[in-house]
């Protein structure tokens, strides 16, 4: 079986609450490297993202805080890749 593929992931949230805010940043920011205060950026597999994302659930109140809708094929994920060693020269 082939290894799994690292790939790039932009993690953005929008937590209402503050308490909920710092835990999630908190958490995030231990995997990811934060670009804006709630914008990150990784390397890693889906099953990585996947797995550390669902670790959240329980924080994210799904009625409170925005959660924007993700692309169900890779195609449909339209945009460009700038790493952060990019942005800061």
């Amino acid at each position: 079986m082939p290894a799994a593929r690292r790939t790039p992931w932009l993690i953005c949230y929008d937590v209402t609450a503050p308490d909920r805010l710092q835990r999630v940043h908190k958490d995030v920011r231990q995997y990811a490297a934060p670009l804006q205060y709630s914008v990150f950026w990784t390397h890693a597999t889906r099953r990585q993202v996947v797995g550390r994302l669902g670790r959240l659930r329980p924080t994210v109140d799904s009625d409170d805080d925005f959660q924007p809708p993700r692309p169900k094929r890779k195609k449909e994920a339209k945009g460009r890749f700038v790493s952060p060693k990019k942005r800061m020269d």
